[in-house]
């Protein structure tokens, strides 16, 4: 069975199962329905945690009437502290009957807090008929961890569960025994779901023995274009909440399902696909806004990037569902207009988001993100970085168990030491596929010192030492050329001179000697004009060799290796060996690197001289 086949008999399955009309679809309003057995539970799920963040979560659970739920949380394991928080936002509770959501905000990042449930069940004979005629307090209590940059880096990916019981049991068992920070549900969670009810057993009251698997393990959600389709589906956020509106910008209040949050040594960035049909495409009636939607985000993720928080963030890592990248010409892009049909591609519908990644990805890769973790294939792929795109792409697999190629994924993140480490776990196999590491991102502020001269501003190319030429060197500064057009330095690594002079230039523009005497050579006599010369040439010199002294102090790592001064065999000059230790930034001996420094200066000091009694003896 494939892809398509799984999806329709899926859909069909659902289908069976929406008894109720569409109209009801929604949170029932009316107070005759869904009357419940006053003894029954009100309670009938285990909570979840919903949209990880740095100092809000959201946490839902199942009722059975109607209920005003609540959350009852501290900082003490025994709650003597606990604070209640009710359901709904500000002037009226959302008593409902089949979901309560509550949102705690407020709260302090990386902190850990402890919890239980809670909920009144109201009789409703009408607007002055109220009574609470029961309640329901669970004594099982439950613990989080908030994010921010003191939590622990570790973050699992799951995708495409389909509602397929076997495979969701071995993901939430496998998530337990790794024990992340949190869960990022990467879409495809549904088929086509036409009742909350059937929302409800996908996402609260799953069909495995594990009932609390979100109890304790915050969730973060990606939509799929599943997780859009069916009458309740349209309305997810009835089960899986929203961020409340004052958590983002008011430009950005119908933009619930993003996320950029830190964790630790890593930033994550949550986008949505959304469909993987055209707006256009006659099956959808109209009823889709995908492209203005994939707009707005782009919006919000310039701004997202530009945080605080996500910026100095040494990882980041991306996620969506449908790939932003594939390298099949005979892969559907999503933008073949009207009807989504080419017979160039085979298939009718997008394998990939070429609009996406056209408006998504210059941002992520400026900003230094080096994975971007997608789904929507139903079979694991690694897409390593190339020249022109930095980042890596991971798809996660499927829901088959006994597939051979689309096998269940758990895809586990986390940091060791600088480097950003990503498993692929084999659910099927209980098997580890594949690891793969990342080195800290890229960022022109890891390497300059805040006292830097604008001149001196150094960007990275590739890393060439200027003197030796030797490529393999990893403690070199990229080969440069100064622009006239601009005060900072651009890169020119292929373009080398010949001789010393033009070569330190090359590396280091401002030892010019005309640069730094601030006056153009002479062929004068004067001693006194030697002397005010060469005393200017000595201060600057000076106060270059003290930044290059930070520079070196201040060096971070970029695409595995560490980007540093370097040198030249002859000389007196110490060569730079570029060891496995060197390429991962783990550098020895500051000593050798100033060692460099001051032998570059030395080198210019030498040139001044020749050029001094090149000019006395004319």
């Amino acid at each position: 069975m494939d892809r398509r086949d799984f999806l329709k008999n899926s859909a069909m399955a659902a289908a069976a199962v929406a008894i109720a009309p569409y109209a009801k679809a929604g949170d029932a309003i009316s107070p005759a329905e869904n009357k419940t057995a006053a003894n029954a539970p009100l309670i009938d799920s285990a909570p979840m945690l919903q949209n990880y963040a740095e100092t809000s979560i959201g946490i839902a659970f199942s009722v059975t009437d109607y209920a005003n739920g609540y959350v009852e949380y501290g900082l003490q394991p025994d709650l003597s502290d606990a604070k209640r928080v009710k359901c709904g936002g500000y002037r009226v509770t959302d008593m409902n009957n089949q979901i309560i959501r509550v949102r705690l905000t407020g709260l302090q990042p990386s902190t850990r807090y402890y919890y239980r449930i809670g909920a009144d069940r109201i009789g409703y004979g009408g607007g002055y008929n109220m009574k609470i005629t029961g309640n329901q307090t669970c004594s099982e209590i439950y613990s989080f961890t908030t994010a921010g940059k003191k939590a622990n880096p570790h973050f699992c990916v799951i995708n495409d569960t389909h509602a397929h019981w076997d495979a969701f049991a071995r993901v939430t068992d496998k998530i337990a025994q790794l024990a992340p920070s949190c869960v990022i549900w990467n879409g495809d969670a549904c088929n086509t779901e036409e009742t909350v009810d059937a929302q409800k057993r996908i996402f609260l009251k799953p069909e495995i023995n594990r009932k609390d698997y979100a109890a304790s393990m915050p969730h973060l959600f990606c939509p799929g274009n599943h997780d859009l389709r069916g009458m309740a589906n349209r309305h997810l956020e009835r089960v899986w909440m929203y961020r409340q509106p004052e958590e983002r910008l008011s430009r950005d209040w119908d933009l619930g399902r993003n996320f950029a949050v830190r964790m630790g040594d890593i930033a994550l960035i949550g986008l949505d696909t959304a469909e993987d049909k055209q707006d256009t495409n006659p099956l959808f009636a109209g009823l889709y806004n995908s492209q203005e939607y994939r707009k707005a985000q782009t919006e919000w993720l310039k701004h997202a990037l530009k945080q605080k928080d996500i910026a100095s963030a040494p990882h980041i890592v991306a996620f969506c569902h449908i790939p932003l990248f594939d390298d099949d010409p005979t892969h559907n892009p999503g933008d073949v207009a009207p009807a989504d049909k080419d017979p160039a591609y085979t298939k009718d519908f997008a394998l990939w988001q070429r609009t996406c990644a056209n408006m998504w990805t210059p941002l992520l890769q400026k900003a230094g993100c080096r994975v971007i973790i997608t789904a929507h294939m139903h079979k694991y792929r690694f897409d390593a970085p190339t020249g022109s795109r930095k980042w890596a792409q991971i798809v996660g697999g499927g829901p088959k168990i006994n597939s051979k190629n689309g096998f269940p994924t758990v895809i586990e993140g986390f940091t060791e030491g600088k480097e950003l480490v990503i498993r692929i776990h084999n659910v099927s196999q209980g098997t580890v596929v594949a690891e793969h590491r990342f080195t800290a991102k890229y960022t022109q502020k890891n390497y300059i010192s805040q006292k830097t001269p604008r001149h001196f501003i150094l960007t990275h190319n590739t890393p060439i030492c200027a003197l030796c030429e030797m490529q393999s060197c990893s403690y070199v500064y990229s080969s440069l050329r100064y622009s006239r057009m601009s005060p900072g330095v651009q890169s020119n690594a292929l373009q080398m001179a010949s001789s010393v002079l033009n070569r330190t230039a090359l590396a280091l523009p401002v030892f010019s000697i005309d640069r730094l005497a601030s006056v153009m050579p002479t062929r004068s006599e004067s001693s006194l004009s030697d002397i005010f010369r060469f005393a200017i040439i000595t201060s600057r010199l000076t106060i270059i060799i003290s930044n290059a002294n930070l520079h070196v102090k201040q060096s971070v790592q970029s695409n595995g290796q560490t980007i540093l001064l370097g040198g030249r065999n002859g000389n007196g000059i110490n060569q730079c060996h570029a060891t496995q230790d060197h390429r991962r930034g783990e550098y020895t001996s500051i000593q050798h690197h100033l060692t460099c420094t001051i032998n570059y200066a030395a080198i210019i000091v030498e040139q001044l001289i020749e050029q001094r009694n090149r000019c006395q003896s004319i």
